[in-house]
């Protein structure tokens, strides 16, 4: 039984240092912008150096330079983005981390923490970038068995691989033995880590839904009603969508 409701018991958890370390949340909304800069800054900077275009040539002749030059910055980009979330996601983790130690984490203690671990960070990203490109194009350039096989071994990675960042952080190894040492606690955790992925899902889910409907309802009934001139007011249908936007950014 105590096994059966440990999920509840983590959701519960992580809700009470939620509320008591709210300021935290700005990481993630930081580490997006951060990673909307960067892949905008590195796009551009491709689209100059004509690495998108030369995969647009509709049947031209592509040099091998400029498959290069396309693949470089198709990396960057990927690599850059997947190096911002988990440098953020870092972030997040120490704090949590300073909390069940007694701590009263910051944005900047939490920031801190993660700037000490930026080299295995940065070496971590990489095999996720690497992994995530070769499986992707895999299913891109193979038939339906390899796309098949492709979305298997996607699953099996991200599985295998979901403790590797706290591993790297607070155990002190290296990325390989983190893949190892996360697909261990996977195996001995299995039942606790579906269990709260698959708890969890389901409310995010039907707030997400709840919240999008929302969105969507308030817009069509703004719509309307202006179109019509009678019945409940755009100003209502304004707020509802206003409602459901900021309960999806929630």
């Amino acid at each position: 039984m105590a096994k059966a409701t440990t999920g509840k018991q983590l959701i519960s958890a992580a809700w009470s240092a939620l509320k008591q370390d709210k300021e935290l949340m700005i990481l993630p909304i930081l580490g997006g912008i951060f990673a909307a800069i960067a892949v905008a800054v590195i796009s551009t900077a491709g689209w100059i150096a004509g690495a998108f275009t030369s995969l647009q040539t509709d049947g031209a002749a592509v040099t091998t330079t400029q498959k290069a030059v396309s693949f470089t910055f198709a990396f960057l980009v990927a690599y850059a983005s997947t190096f911002i979330a988990l440098f953020f996601q870092s972030a997040v983790i120490s704090g949590a981390m300073q909390r069940l130690d007694g701590g009263n984490p910051t944005v900047s203690s939490s920031l801190a923490a993660a700037r000490k671990k930026i080299g295995p960070i940065m070496v971590w990203a990489f095999i996720a970038t690497t992994v995530g490109l070769i499986l992707r194009a895999l299913s891109e350039r193979g038939g339906a068995f390899a796309k098949i096989g492709s979305v298997i071994a996607g699953i099996a990675w991200s599985v295998a691989t979901f403790f590797v960042l706290p591993i790297v952080l607070f155990e002190g190894v290296n990325s390989f033995a983190a893949v190892k040492r996360s697909a261990q606690l996977i195996s001995q955790r299995w039942g606790t880590v579906a269990r709260t992925n698959i708890r969890f899902g389901l409310k995010l889910f039907v707030a997400i839904v709840v919240s999008f409907g929302a969105l969507i309802g308030g817009i069509v009934m703004a719509i309307t009603s202006a179109d019509r001139g009678t019945g409940v007011s755009p100003a209502v249908g304004i707020a509802i969508s206003v409602l459901g936007f900021v309960l999806l950014i929630i």
